[in-house]
């Protein structure tokens, strides 16, 4: 069974779980290394998004090949049959031209 391939949503998805859980990392540091220390509330609020950033990569990365098997079973559906508007083949109307009245 190959691979499913990923939707421009799942990949849309991992990509920014991986943008939020760098700049996580980065805050971390730059706030546990800075004066106020591991014990502040913006390492607090980072280390959130951490998990945020953590959480959705997993969920993103977990579907994996899930409904590779039904979509292998089904077969091509074809496209939905279009109407043709009955009005597309007439001619676009004429301006009328104003009448001159008597005035």
């Amino acid at each position: 069974m190959k691979p499913r391939e990923r939707s421009l949503y799942e990949i849309a998805s991992i990509f920014f779980a991986v943008v939020v859980i760098l700049f996580a990392v980065t805050g971390m540091l730059v706030s546990g290394l800075g004066d106020d220390g591991p014990g502040s509330a913006a390492f607090l609020i980072c280390t959130l998004f951490l998990a945020l950033g953590l959480g959705r990569l997993y969920l993103g990365a977990r579907r994996g090949n899930e409904g590779a098997e039904v979509e292998a079973e089904q077969a091509p559906l074809a496209p939905a049959p279009t109407r043709r508007d009955p009005r597309a083949s007439r001619r676009p109307p004429t301006p009328r031209r104003r009448r001159r009245g008597s005035g």
